[in-house]
């Protein structure tokens, strides 16, 4: 069983039962980096007690609260997931690859075909003379030319 830095510290501050301990104890004897941790633990303990006397005491409703959150998220951890969150990563892997290229290749093709369509000059309408005569031909340039402007 792995031993965390807060049992350590326990351990270093005399704060564990006897079995947690040693099994503490039992780990250090197999981890040398363990028994470090443990005596830098016990330095900075000797440094706070240098510096204020003792060491200062944990209000209990701190220590209540921090118990509270621990167990939040110990159970948060435990419990299964929602049923409704949808695994999107799951979902990508499901939807066969030549499909997004297909998709955007039928809307274009869908876009331009309904573009055409709507978008055809009415008969009568300038829209339509300028799509059959370029600004290039002859006709076009010489009435522009001899046109005043504002009129047709």
């Amino acid at each position: 069983m792995a031993i965390s830095d807060e049992q350590l510290m326990a351990y270093a501050d005399g704060a564990l039962t006897p079995e947690d301990a040693a099994e503490v104890e039992r780990a250090l004897a197999e981890d040398e980096a363990l028994a470090e941790k443990v005596a830098l633990f016990a330095d900075s303990r000797s440094a706070v007690k240098r510096a204020f006397g003792t060491a200062p005491a944990v209000p209990e409703a701190l220590v209540d609260k921090v118990r509270a959150l621990a167990e939040a998220d110990a159970a948060r951890r435990a419990a299964p997931p929602a049923s409704n969150v949808v695994d999107l990563a799951a979902r990508r892997r499901s939807v066969p690859i030549w499909q997004l290229p297909a998709a955007a290749a039928a809307a274009l093709v869908l876009g331009v075909g309904l573009g055409g369509a709507l978008f055809q000059p009415r008969p009568g309408d300038p829209a339509e003379a300028l799509a059959i005569a370029g600004l290039g031909d002859p006709g076009i340039v010489e009435a522009l030319g001899t046109v005043a402007s504002g009129e047709r």
